[in-house]
């Protein structure tokens, strides 16, 4: 009877339910095999193909579940304000796209087959589903599920390593998005059941490994700002000074035992193999400020006014000379999430853009009633600082979830609710 019990709490949280579940979970499939596919030769295999229907087939069930929304329930608990700059995103994320459409194959395949490309623009609409409270206990089981996908994901390719060149290991990175979650999971820590903190615990400390052996220097800058918001949750939970105290306490020694954890694991005899790793990370880190001051500046001289205000569209480029080996090349992408929506939809996207996040981050913050409606807010917040570093538009599961987030933060009724409790969700 247990061990059914057991199994029927299993699928209470494996099983994908409705358009939402269904796009996550392709969405994480879509995130694994990319850190798994090899882009360097132009000729067109499997892997690349599968990768091109599972994004589409995410982007169109999510793009379906917010149209049901939409037509079967009308209203949507926003401002008419926040209506109104919302269809003014999608709107102009679609004339974005309509600037780059060609009838080439080639041009076809990268703006329906690459993240980063058209559908990127449309993820925005994914506000209107996180605004329904009841979606968030079903989001929760779906982010245990990944992060227990992503732990293994992550160990594989830390395992795979000593297998690829330094190129190949920064795209091997990329298995670190599949545990997107772990800072959802840490600031609903005292909402989550004992195996849920468990598996945050090792899934944190495996994204402090992967950042350092894969060269992923953004990944750090969440780590660091997930734990500094999940330490003040876990602060703010307890009522009266002296059970404050104590968690300070608690995290002070939680922190002390991990930077002696960390001392000792540096002060170890380590391999060539990791020796050589973690020498590419120091002199990526101690690159990282002039490189991308040297991108971004190639980025504003490059740019006319006129590009600046309405931006160069989904396939806009600029001149790159901050490395040697770029010598003038045309770049699609720079590493900044604002210059990226510039260089694109220009600052009249961003600014739209600003306007939806900035404001939604504040009332998740301060006006809500509720852990969600907070801890929501310090995910908004958390992205749009990592947008400084990288944090790219790209139609992928973190970026879903952000916005699943800006819109629980705009739902008055959602930030009024009481407290509730994410256990009974939990496969224990």
């Amino acid at each position: 009877m247990r061990l059914t019990e057991w199994y029927s709490r299993f699928l209470e949280v494996w099983k994908p339910r409705g358009l939402l579940g269904w796009a996550l979970y392709c969405f994480i499939g879509y995130t694994i095999l990319w850190s798994m596919t090899e882009f360097e030769e132009e000729t067109l295999t499997y892997s690349k193909v599968i990768l091109g229907f599972l994004l589409c087939l995410s982007m169109c069930l999510l793009l379906l579940d917010v149209l049901r929304i939409v037509t079967h329930e009308g209203h949507l608990p926003f401002p008419i304000q926040v209506k109104f700059l919302l269809l003014f995103l999608i709107l102009w994320g679609l004339f974005v796209i309509s600037r780059g459409f060609s009838a080439d194959i080639v041009k076809l395949k990268l703006l329906f087959g690459v993240s980063s490309f058209a559908w990127a623009w449309l993820v925005p609409a994914a506000m209107v589903i996180g605004a329904n409270a009841s979606v968030w206990k079903q989001l929760n089981r779906v982010f245990i599920a990944h992060t227990y996908i992503g732990v293994i994901a992550v160990c594989f390719a830390i395992i795979n390593l000593s297998k690829l060149s330094i190129y190949e290991s920064s795209h091997a990175g990329a298995s670190l998005a599949t545990l997107y979650a772990t800072g959802f999971l840490l600031m609903t820590w005292h909402e989550q059941a004992k195996n849920v903190r468990f598996i945050s615990i090792i899934s944190v400390l495996l994204m402090g490994a992967g950042a350092a052996l894969m060269a992923s220097r953004h990944t750090l800058v969440i780590i660091a700002y997930n734990l500094i918001s999940a330490g003040g949750m876990y602060i703010a939970y307890f009522q009266g000074r002296v059970r404050r105290i104590n968690a300070v306490i608690k995290l002070a020694f939680a922190s002390i035992f991990l930077i002696i954890l960390i001392t000792v694991l540096s002060n170890c005899t380590w391999s060539y193999f990791l020796d050589m790793r973690i020498a590419h990370f120091r002199e990526k880190l101690q690159s990282q400020h002039s490189d991308r001051m040297l991108l971004w500046q190639d980025f504003v001289e490059e740019t006319s006014v006129s590009d600046a205000v309405v931006g160069k569209g989904v396939f806009g480029t600029y001149e790159g000379w901050a490395y040697e080996w770029m010598e003038g090349d045309d770049r699609m992408n720079i590493e900044c999430g604002y210059l990226q929506i510039v260089l694109k939809g220009g600052i009249v996207m961003l600014a739209l853009f600003l306007a939806l996040t900035v404001p939604a981050a504040i009332l998740g913050i301060f006006y809500s009633n509720n852990f969600l409606g907070r801890v929501c807010g310090l995910v908004v917040l958390g992205r749009l600082v990592d947008m400084f570093p990288y944090g790219v538009p790209e139609a992928d599961i973190s970026y879903v979830f952000f916005w699943l987030a800006v819109g629980a933060c705009w739902n008055k009724n959602l930030r009024r609710l009481p407290d509730f409790s994410f256990a009974d969700y939990s496969c224990k």
